[in-house]
């Protein structure tokens, strides 16, 4: 078959969605089919090692984000399509905002949480609308979904009831295992400051749908209760208040560091290094950071939410977002203070053996002949 998958959250700075799209890539080229993937550009280190191991890559040249480009950016989309003639096209990134018209073959989408119809104080009202009619225009034309868990599949299915009788399977995030090996992060400014640190460790975006202000302030009462770990955050600047805050924070604690966003070697340092890896999400669609730090058997301390539960069982040491604000920091920081630093590997390992590449490539591969 020819499959072309379209890779934009993979261009420059690689998304979440660019990491779940990049490791089904990685496992999707060792098959007998032909992969060939769109992107507005190729400025990311995983694009350069996709381009080193041969695979096509057909870009539009412009970086795109906003609303106005992606419309642009599916024109490009749609010609090349009625260019190339594949079997089947691939959109991770949910939502297709043009009819692709001329294009005769099959179309598969992953859904990764209904997050703007759930969770619309996050997004803004009119982002919410824009969502709703796009992911109902996209299921029109829809022959196949993916969902990375049964959560994101019981949500869609609530808003869209259409969407139970599209063809579909749970196709969970790829983790490849790197406990095992020596994270070879070189020179880099992260290795010369971690060394010999104990900290609390946060990645992701920094913005209030994942907890961070949450966090924060846990963390302060968790020194004022006479904790002495340190604390070290890595992701995207989203939130001006969250940016704020951690401004204000690190005035006061020489020992809170905020990195912005990091690559991937520095992530894995980071997760090798820390003490215990604290995820406060408010929404999660699925929470891969939860099994890198699995990786490395990781003390993990998350909110409760059912996804987190799903995908990481009782591995997890839960915190409750249940009553108001102030009950969900102080159970947050009570569970920083007597976390458990003891875990069961052997738990751990069968947690992780769900998202090996192997296990979840063979799947994919099976998935796309059957489509």
């Amino acid at each position: 078959m020819r499959i072309v998958i379209d890779a934009r959250t993979l261009g420059s700075k690689p998304s979440g969605i660019g990491i779940y799209a990049f490791n089904y890539i990685k496992e999707l080229i060792k098959s007998r089919h032909q992969i060939i993937l769109l992107t507005d550009v190729a400025k990311s280190e995983e694009m350069s090692f996709l381009k080193e191991e041969g695979v096509e890559i057909i870009q539009y040249g412009v970086s795109t984000y906003r609303s106005a480009q992606v419309l642009k950016y599916f024109e490009f989309v749609k010609e090349q399509l009625v260019k190339v003639k594949p079997d089947l096209f691939w959109e991770p990134n949910v939502l297709i905002p043009h009819k692709l018209s001329g294009y005769q073959g099959k179309i598969m989408i992953t859904i990764h949480d209904m997050f703007p119809v759930t969770h619309v104080q996050y997004f803004g009202w009119k982002y919410g609308l824009y969502f709703r009619f796009m992911l109902a225009k996209t299921l029109k034309n829809t022959d196949m979904i993916l969902y990375d868990s049964q959560e994101t599949k019981r949500e869609t299915e609530r808003f869209y009831p259409s969407a139970a009788k599209k063809r579909n399977c749970i196709q969970y995030v790829i983790v490849p295992r790197t406990a095992a090996e020596p994270v070879q992060a070189g020179e880099s400014v992260i290795e010369k400051n971690i060394l010999d640190k104990e900290y609390f460790l946060y990645v992701g975006n920094m913005e209030k749908r994942k907890g961070v202000d949450l966090l924060l302030d846990a963390f302060e009462q968790y020194r004022k209760n006479g904790g002495q770990k340190a604390l070290i955050l890595a992701g995207k600047r989203r939130e001006t208040d969250i940016d704020n805050r951690i401004a204000q924070i690190t005035k006061v604690y020489d020992d809170v560091t905020y990195y912005g966003y990091v690559s991937d070697a520095d992530k894995q340092t980071l997760y090798q290094k820390c003490t215990c890896f604290i995820f406060p999400s408010r929404a999660e669609g699925f929470g891969i950071c939860v099994l890198e730090a699995m990786n490395y058997y990781k003390p993990v301390i998350t909110s409760d939410l059912s996804i987190f539960k799903e995908i990481a069982a009782n591995c997890a040491q839960y915190f409750s977002l249940e009553g108001n604000r102030g009950a969900q920091v102080d159970d947050l920081s009570q569970r920083m203070s007597d976390f458990c630093i003891d875990i069961d590997k052997k738990a751990y390992d069968e947690v992780m053996e769900r998202y090996l590449p192997g296990r979840l490539g063979k799947e994919i591969v099976d998935v796309l002949e059957n489509v």
